[in-house]
């Protein structure tokens, strides 16, 4: 398979054909989203201290060699798309991170149970956790590469920035399963931001 256009101009690296192939979905993904511009950066990790190899280390069951970001602004907010592989070309759970421009006072997470998957809020608040559910969209929170399976702790947060805006992350395994092929679909999630945005909108106009 050839080597997605985006890319071509980069050197060979062991999985860039991996991530190539991962991107050639995403772009397929995003296309339902209307025609979208996004910039790329490729990162082969050599520094155990840099974000983003901590990031996947602190949330994953292997230390990842390679990864993908891909930077965007969907309904005038900051996204950006960070897929990873692993040794042996195993498929990392993916990232999303949406900055929404709306303050939030306080902090959400969907988190895995094995007695089923909640939402837990700081400051507990009943019609809060009511309006997120219905609101943001399930995440898959159970990855299987290879036949490993590993659970994702948490699959949405949502916490104030330093700039007074929301930060929306995700992150999730990929969907597809049985005759299907397992894929990232980042856009399932994208196209709830202005939901999303109006449902902390409304929570700051309550307060």
């Amino acid at each position: 398979m050839a080597i997605h256009p985006s890319l071509q101009h980069l050197p060979k690296t062991k999985y860039l054909r991996v991530l190539s192939k991962l991107l050639t979905v995403i772009d397929k993904d995003l296309s339902s989203l209307g025609p979208i511009d996004y910039e790329l950066e490729y990162t082969v990790f050599e520094d155990p201290k840099s974000f983003l190899y901590r990031l996947f280390v602190g949330h994953s069951l292997k230390d990842p060699a390679e990864a993908l970001t891909i930077r965007t602004n969907i309904q005038n907010c900051p996204v950006e798309i960070v897929l990873g592989i692993a040794k042996r070309s195993i498929k990392l759970p993916y990232f999303i991170f949406v900055e929404i421009p709306q303050p939030f006072d306080g902090q959400a997470e969907f988190r895995y149970s094995s007695f089923g998957n909640k939402w837990q809020l700081t400051p507990k608040n009943r019609r809060r956790k009511s309006e997120i559910k219905r609101t943001i969209p399930k995440v898959k929170m159970i990855h299987s590469p290879g036949g490993i399976a590993y659970i994702i702790q948490i699959g949405h947060s949502l916490e104030a920035t330093e700039n007074g805006k929301t930060l929306w992350t995700i992150h999730s395994s990929y969907e597809g399963g049985g005759f299907s092929r397992k894929r990232p679909r980042p856009s399932r999630f994208l196209k709830a931001i202005p939901s999303v945005e109006a449902m902390l909108k409304k929570w700051n106009e309550d307060f």
